[in-house]
């Protein structure tokens, strides 16, 4: 972990792709297994009857390989992405089948550090290869429309053993909207930190504030590219 920081500080500061080849443990793509994006086994392990929330399931590709590797287990999906979110209706249909609402709970709003509303930006990624959908958090965000946000500690009907956050740098309200969730059932982390550029460092120290018994790492996981870097926190038993 401090060498994968050391060599993302380095690629910030002279910008030498070698420095992210360097950090890189590569699985990008790969289904959950050793140093896998989001979930990387050589950390910790899954068991058949995981409960995963999925914050910014995309197109529920993560949930797939998330259900391949926990075939007993159960999914909350948080996608505020009306496009996306019919993608992953369609995904749940394919894994499941008509009933997947028993073991896959859709939900269209987007996590934040309490209830309200914020504009949000729609844009098809696959399409544009630029910002994926997200939140309007910066002054320089413009446009957008509302969408219903909520803090998961509000809202959460099933204990999580596995927390994935992938929210295009709404990050840190998400984890402060689930400050409780996180000290008081300790689940499996997963959580980006290479949208906004104090994410590394702001995302471990709200974790290692919370005294919740989390032994955190740091993984890069593209060899030529910033993004996919993932704080990992492992309860300790």
């Amino acid at each position: 972990s401090a060498l994968t920081l050391y060599h993302l500080l380095l690629f910030r500061l002279r910008f030498d792709p070698a420095h992210l080849s360097r950090a890189s443990v590569g699985g990008l793509e790969a289904m959950p297994g050793p140093n896998s994006y989001v979930f990387d086994s050589s950390l910790f392990a899954l068991t058949s009857h995981e409960h995963f929330v999925d914050g910014g399931a995309y197109r529920g590709e993560t949930f797939e390989r998330f259900l391949t590797a926990s075939p007993e287990g159960t999914v909350h999906a948080f996608e505020p992405d009306p496009v996306n979110l019919a993608y992953c209706r369609a995904k749940a249909l394919e894994l499941r089948g008509a009933d997947f609402e028993r073991r896959i709970m859709l939900d269209g709003r987007a996590l934040w550090d309490r209830a309200g509303r914020l504009h949000f930006s729609s844009q098809d990624y696959q399409a544009s290869r630029r910002a994926a959908s997200h939140l309007l958090i910066s002054d320089r965000d413009e446009g957008g429309t509302s969408v219903p946000v909520v803090a998961l500690d509000d809202v959460l009907e099933q204990v999580p053993t596995f927390l994935k956050l992938e929210l295009e740098g709404a990050e840190t309200w998400a984890v402060r909207g689930a400050a409780t969730t996180i000290a008081r059932h300790r689940p499996k982390l997963s959580i980006g930190v290479y949208h906004r550029p104090l994410d590394m460092l702001e995302v471990i120290r709200q974790l290692a504030d919370m005294r919740a018994d989390y032994r955190l790492y740091l993984r890069h996981h593209t060899p030529s590219d910033w993004v996919a870097t993932v704080c990992y926190g492992v309860p300790l038993s």
